[in-house]
């Protein structure tokens, strides 16, 4: 049996019976039987980031995993996850704590946050000029945006909706154009708890573009709906929620610059793509309330 060590808010504690949806050398995903909860379990390497469903664990190292198969059955009892393929493969989730999120906050600062967003972006560049693609060379995140493609030629107060052009662009698991969505979804859903009456304006943003990706997920792939649809409710991975946190919070860029590393670092260029949502939202709230 092996000890799972974290776990996101969304791991279920109810029992389920499921499936391997999909198995990959540093994740495995389950999916429930149950069409209408549609539960998601990610079992996660510790080299991955956290995620609302997700559960930690050193994947990577066992070699039990590598016999399971995509429709494999899986059953969660008790805390426990079992897999029909073998017996002696299961996962305890019963001990792993809950990994730690940002604080709730009622307000922010937006003075406070413009050096941060400034250094956010330059380090962003920096990032995709040497890392992304050496041959391309950008000097602002609209750049980048042009780059993978990005509609952004909309109002995203006025018509939100026109955001899910997006949706499902790209190549990849999680394409370019859902990462992108998540992104400013999780700068619009930290800016939304916040008090005041402009504040207001974006969780009703936010409410219409979730609105609007569920009547689109069929131009998608399952695992970015899965994580987008969670975006959507206000879920995001660890590493997201805590720079969006830094934004408005930070007062010491060495500190940011590490959390950033961490989105950045996310898949190939998922974590990228990310960013730029979330800067493509931090300067249109820079424009329009500062």
């Amino acid at each position: 049996m092996l000890l799972a060590v974290e776990k996101g808010c969304r791991f279920p504690d109810q029992a389920f019976d499921g499936r391997i949806h999909s198995v990959f050398s540093h994740a495995v995903n389950i999916i429930s039987d149950d069409p209408m909860t549609k539960t998601w379990v990610s079992l996660l390497d510790l080299s991955l980031p956290n995620t609302p469903c997700g559960l930690s664990l050193a994947l990577a190292s066992e070699p039990l995993f590598n016999q399971c198969q995509v429709g494999d059955k899986v059953y969660l009892r008790g805390g426990i996850l079992r897999f029909s393929t073998d017996a002696r493969l299961s996962v305890d989730s019963r001990s792993a704590i809950k990994w730690k999120s940002p604080p709730q906050v009622n307000e922010y600062s937006l003075s406070q946050s413009k050096n941060n967003i400034h250094h956010i972006e330059n380090y962003f560049i920096q990032y995709v000029n040497n890392r992304i693609n050496p041959k391309l060379y950008i000097t602002t995140y609209s750049d980048y945006l042009n780059y993978i493609e990005i509609d952004v030629g909309f109002d995203f107060v006025s018509k939100p909706e026109a955001i899910v052009n997006n949706l499902g662009k790209g190549q990849g698991l999680t394409p370019s154009g859902d990462d992108f969505i998540c992104g400013l979804l999780a700068l619009l859903n930290y800016v939304a708890q916040c008090s005041g009456s402009s504040q207001c304006c974006y969780r009703i943003v936010q409410t219409r573009i979730s609105n609007a990706c569920s009547l689109q997920w069929h131009k998608t792939t399952d695992v970015s709906r899965h994580y987008l649809k969670q975006a959507c409710e206000g879920d995001f991975s660890q590493p997201v929620s805590w720079l969006v946190y830094s934004i408005f919070n930070s007062t010491c860029f060495a500190e940011v610059e590490k959390i950033i590393n961490n989105v950045l670092e996310i898949g190939s260029s998922s974590g990228a793509d990310i960013v730029s949502g979330i800067l493509f939202g931090a300067h249109y709230l820079q424009r329009n309330i500062g």
